[in-house]
C-alpha cells in the first residue's frame, strides 16, 4: 500500500476515534449550560428566552450527533465530514454567543438589582 493509503487509512482511524467520543462533547455543549438557567433569577425577565435558546442548542446537537452517527462508508466521504466540521462550527458558535450574551444580560440585571442580603 503507498503511503497515500496509509495516510487515508491513519485519518480515517482518527475520525472514527473523534466520533466515538463526540456524543459526549456535544453533551458537554448543552450541558454546560444547565448550571447558568438553574441559577438564573425568576425576576429575570429574560429567563424565558434563555430556556429557549437552550432547547434550540439541544436541538442542534442532536443533530450534530446524528450526523457524526453516520456509517462509516458515509462519512468516509470528505464532502460528508466537511458538511459535519461546518456544522459543529455553528452550533458551537450559537452555544458560544448565548452564553455571551446571557453573561452580558445577568451584568445588566444585577447592576440594575442588586443584591441586599449578601
Amino acid at each position: 500500500m503507498g503511503s497515500s493509503g496509509i495516510n487515508a487509512e491513519y485519518m480515517g482511524k482518527q475520525w472514527y476515534q473523534r466520533r466515538v467520543h463526540g456524543k459526549q462533547w456535544y453533551q458537554r455543549r448543552v450541558h454546560g449550560t444547565y448550571p447558568i438557567g438553574y441559577y438564573l433569577p425568576e425576576s429575570y425577565t429574560q429567563k424565558a428566552l434563555f430556556e429557549d435558546l437552550q432547547q434550540q442548542l439541544e436541538k442542534h446537537t442532536e443533530h450534530l450527533h446524528e450526523l457524526s452517527e453516520r456509517d462509516t462508508q458515509r462519512l468516509a466521504d470528505n464532502k460528508v465530514r466537511q458538511e459535519v466540521k461546518n456544522y459543529t462550527r455553528c452550533t458551537q458558535k450559537f452555544r458560544d454567543n448565548m452564553v455571551k450574551g446571557v453573561e452580558e444580560e445577568i451584568n445588566t440585571f444585577f447592576d440594575e438589582n442588586p443584591l441586599d442580603h449578601i
